[in-house]
């Protein structure tokens, strides 16, 4: 049959049917209302739901362990290896991450280190007295600021897009200054004298307009950068920052004594708020503005004296909860761990064959620091915004077999 025919056809039928009713519009639109009062009342019945969920667990212990719920139909899945064997390596993955015998002394033969990337050529380096730009193509120095503002060496040194700002302090004193410079060099400017002791702040963040840090005794402390004025906002008295945009509020894991699991994050300049939602078997949960990284209580195997056992229990999962994915057993001691940037985030694990592995379970991207040769670090640290392995010199201490390298999580995409 021809559309033409087709067409003939259902005019006619048109043709030969009863008149619809005359408030035909109206019961349609009735049956939307009833329909959305159905739905308004299905998403109560659940915020009431969440809110005995709350309640119960203020109130005392979940009344038995319960298992979680899958919660992972329909959901964006987080992607995670099978196993951590035979992965690619982290210059591979990430090339523009690795930086190839990095700076270890200064211009004038002092010890340095490098503090975080400037831009796609330069890194920012420091030694004890003084800031340096270092292009990492044709290995040359510039010297941005010389002279901390006290006489100790720059703390929590932080790349904002148009300033430097340090902590620094006096040795024998625990009162600190707070400094910055512009980032392409010049004279520092002393934004504020803080009467409290340094050991009182953390996790230092900082933006062109202000810089934040968590106070051991409870909030986030904001300082603007331009006058030097100091607040601690409402909205943040109950969270501490983590070196990032984002603050966070953690807790008690339901009707335990023991572990942290993040419940709540804020960002510090926009004021978004992210819930987190932890399982019922969830034992420590820690949050990124993408993903979580938890543990479930697990019966660890027994293994020798001295040498290195394998355990699970390691998970991710959405903010909400869902799109669980378990982890491959990880290494004791090491196990896995979590590094927050402003956009997302990156897990450091460590492997039973002595690999670090960094994973970034959004894209599924994954690399090895075991080398071409075979061989792996003897060891390495992990900070806020590097890490780093390789060479025997300072401040890399770790041998790899190929020379000192360096690789900063925020060029790890």
């Amino acid at each position: 049959m021809s559309d033409v025919n087709v067409r003939e056809m259902l005019e006619t039928y048109a043709a030969a049917a009863p008149a619809p009713p005359p408030d035909l519009l109206e019961r349609v639109e009735a049956g939307h209302r009833r329909r959305r009062r159905r739905r308004r009342a299905g998403s109560a019945a659940v915020v009431l739901v969440l809110v005995a969920v709350a309640v119960g667990a203020a109130i005392g212990p979940w009344p038995g362990r319960r298992a979680a719920p899958d919660q992972t139909a329909g959901q964006p899945a987080l992607l995670v290896p099978a196993s951590f064997d035979d992965g690619p390596q982290i210059a591979s993955v990430w090339p523009r991450a690795i930086i190839d015998e990095p700076p270890v002394t200064s211009p004038t033969g002092k010890k340095a280190s490098v503090v975080g990337r400037l831009d796609a050529d330069r890194v920012l380096v420091r030694d004890p007295v003084s800031f340096y730009s270092y292009n990492v193509r044709d290995k040359t120095f510039k010297t941005l600021v010389t002279g901390y503002g006290g006489n100790d060496t720059a703390n929590e040194v932080l790349i904002t897009p148009n300033w430097l700002v340090w902590q620094v302090r006096n040795h024998g004193e625990e009162f600190f200054s707070v400094y910055r410079a512009p980032v392409t060099g010049g004279e520092r400017q002393l934004v504020v004298t803080v009467q409290t002791s340094y050991l009182l702040a953390r996790d230092w963040y900082a933006t062109d307009e202000a810089v934040y840090w968590s106070a051991r005794t409870g909030g986030v402390t904001r300082v603007s950068l331009s006058d030097g004025v100091m607040t601690t906002p409402a909205e943040l008295q109950r969270l501490g920052t983590h070196g990032t945009a984002w603050a966070e509020l953690t807790g008690r894991p339901a009707g335990r004594s023991s572990g942290t699991v993040s419940r709540l994050l804020r960002n510090l300049v926009t004021g978004e708020e992210r819930t987190v939602t932890a399982l019922p078997d969830t034992v420590s949960l820690r949050c990124a503005p993408t993903f979580c990284l938890g543990r479930t209580e697990v019966a660890e195997p027994s293994a020798p004296r001295g040498t290195m056992r394998e355990i699970s229990g390691w998970f991710v999962q959405e903010l909400d909860g869902s799109g669980r994915r378990a982890l491959p057993p990880v290494s004791d001691p090491g196990g896995a761990r979590l590094v927050p940037t402003d956009t997302g985030g990156r897990l450091l694990i460590w492997t039973k064959r002595v690999d670090q592995i960094v994973l970034n379970p959004v894209t599924g991207r994954w690399g090895s620091t075991r080398t071409g040769t075979g061989r792996s670090p003897s060891c390495a640290t992990a900070g806020q915004d590097a890490f780093v392995w390789g060479g025997d010199k300072p401040p890399v201490n770790c041998n790899t077999g190929q020379g000192a390298r360096m690789m900063l999580f925020e060029d790890a995409e």
